[in-house]
């Protein structure tokens, strides 16, 4: 036996792509907003979800009126950049 076939190749946390990342906005913006049910219609587990949420999720400021108005937001293209961020430092 080689001693290639003992090395244990680390496993990796599953991630969406950023197909799914789209889906997963449209569904946000469409009012649906239950993890179970983004989790089946995108095919993958729960905890998946959440934690693409806690990656994606951001809070923009806009002024209107000299008044600073927050709304915070699910957007895939953060959740995608804070991948690959988060891949390149590991």
């Amino acid at each position: 036996m080689l001693e290639q076939d003992n090395i244990k190749t680390p496993n990796k946390k599953p991630r969406l792509t950023q197909f799914q990342r789209g889906e997963l906005q449209g569904y946000l913006n469409a009012g649906i907003t239950n993890k179970s049910e983004l989790a089946r219609k995108l095919n993958v587990s729960r905890g998946t979800i959440y934690n693409e949420l806690a990656r994606g999720t951001t809070t923009q400021v806009k002024k209107i009126n000299r008044k600073h108005i927050y709304t915070t937001q699910y957007l895939a293209e953060t959740g995608h950049t804070t991948t690959k961020v988060e891949e390149e430092a590991s």
